[in-house]
């Protein structure tokens, strides 16, 4: 039907954040510590990675002239 957001950890401004795509599903302090929230909580990341304010945010702006 639709494809899954990867969900990836990345360093930002010195805290390490679940990423999905270009938003920011949650901080931590320690790479260990996302990796762990990430999975015992992996089913509910992917449910927020893959709704409707995810896809918006990640997807290219499209301007309209009128």
């Amino acid at each position: 039907m639709f494809n899954k957001k990867e969900i990836t950890i990345e360093l930002y401004r010195k805290k390490h954040c679940l990423k999905a795509g270009a938003v920011i599903l949650d901080k931590f302090k320690t790479r260990e510590a996302a990796e762990e929230a990430l999975k015992k909580n992996e089913s509910f990341y992917q449910y927020w990675a893959d709704s409707a304010t995810v896809s918006i945010m990640n997807s290219k702006p499209k301007i309209k002239n009128i």
